[in-house]
């Protein structure tokens, strides 16, 4: 099961919005065949393990014990049942991490493979399972979006330098290029970004992924009033969603317009997340600034926090976010997710 949990992280940067499993196929101690789910539309990884079953191997099915890290799909969509494929294929045994809390799969994979005689085994390194699926899982559950919370602050707890710093370029940077590199990893690990309104207008910032494995997250610009943007004429916004919170919003709709890809309107943060999962965006990294994290970490609509802590004092300028003492609503300790990484500048 380890060898098919690295699997799935090979697949963890172009499977969304699926889940990136792991497989491994054992005959007697050797690995026979092993996968990873494709690109989204693509094979599964229980299949893509069965076609790299070599010709001269294929009678050892019968005969073999497949590990998988989520349970197998057992519904028909953009690809067939990946259960009913190892029910065809007639395999011996099937050793599954975690049970898919898709209401379309959640345990009927499970019923399809012991209805064929399989002998069928759940929850092993299930915590290291739950874990690498912890996206998938959350958010499926909660129905809303998995929220990731990613800054960099310095020793004595602040973001940015002081305005006028940053309007005479006098820029210090916080985080190194071994902790921007890794930003860039989280990037390629979600569906879609967001930062403020302010942090777009200040700072401009591409939010896409250059420097690792994967493609670019979807970006978002949360505000009070879309309308601003709306008239806004930059070609930039062709390429953004705008996520409007407004709690005297009398309809939430989803939208577009000529240069605005989308439009999500929403009375709270949390019935945002749950318009954002409807949309299919099922994990959501928030990039800033500081007021915009502060915003979530209050209202605890979070997931997982990613702290880069420096060396360096900026003794002054923007504070970073407070997540002390403050966790997600509705959610025990072992729900959250707390990072601190340490950096230097």
């Amino acid at each position: 099961m380890k060898r098919a949990l690295d699997l799935a992280l090979r697949g963890a940067y172009h499977a969304v919005p699926n889940p990136s499993v792991g497989c491994v196929i054992v005959y007697q101690d050797r690995i026979i065949g092993e996968g990873f789910t494709s690109t989204y539309g693509g094979a599964h990884a229980e299949i893509n393990a069965l076609q790299s079953v070599r010709p001269e191997d294929k009678n050892l099915l019968p005969f073999s014990s497949v590990y998988v890290t989520l349970e197998p799909c057992a519904h028909y969509g953009k690809t067939p049942p990946c259960a009913i494929r190892l029910v065809n294929e007639k395999v011996k045994a099937v050793f599954i991490g975690v049970l898919d809390p898709n209401p379309k799969v959640s345990g009927k994979g499970v019923s399809l493979l012991v209805e064929a005689g399989i002998s069928t085994h759940i929850g092993l390194l299930e915590k290291e399972c739950r874990h690498h699926h912890r996206h998938f899982l959350k958010s499926m559950r909660t129905k809303r979006s998995y929220v990731t919370l990613k800054w960099a602050e310095s020793a004595d707890g602040y973001v940015a330098p002081p305005s006028n710093a940053l309007e005479q370029q006098n820029i210090t940077w916080i985080s190194t290029k071994w902790s921007q590199q890794f930003a860039h990893k989280l990037r390629a690990q979600h569906a879609a970004i967001l930062i403020g309104s302010h942090t777009y207008f200040i700072d401009n910032p591409s939010l896409t992924n250059r420097q690792w494995a994967g493609k670019s997250p979807f970006r978002f610009i949360i505000t009070r009033n879309a309308d601003k943007f709306i008239s806004l004429s930059r070609n930039d916004l062709k390429d953004f969603g705008i996520l409007e919170i407004n709690d005297s919003q009398q309809q939430h709709a989803l939208q577009a317009t000529s240069h605005i890809a989308t439009i999500i309107r929403a009375k709270n943060l949390l019935e945002a997340l749950e318009h954002l999962y409807t949309a299919g965006f099922r994990s959501l990294m928030i990039e800033g600034g500081s007021n915009t994290l502060q915003s979530f970490i209050a209202c605890g609509a979070w997931d997982e926090a990613y702290v880069f802590k420096a060396s360096k004092k900026l003794h002054q300028g923007t504070q970073a976010p407070k997540l002390s003492d403050l966790k997600p609503l509705g959610k025990s300790e072992a729900d959250v997710v707390w990072h601190t990484l340490n950096t230097s500048f």
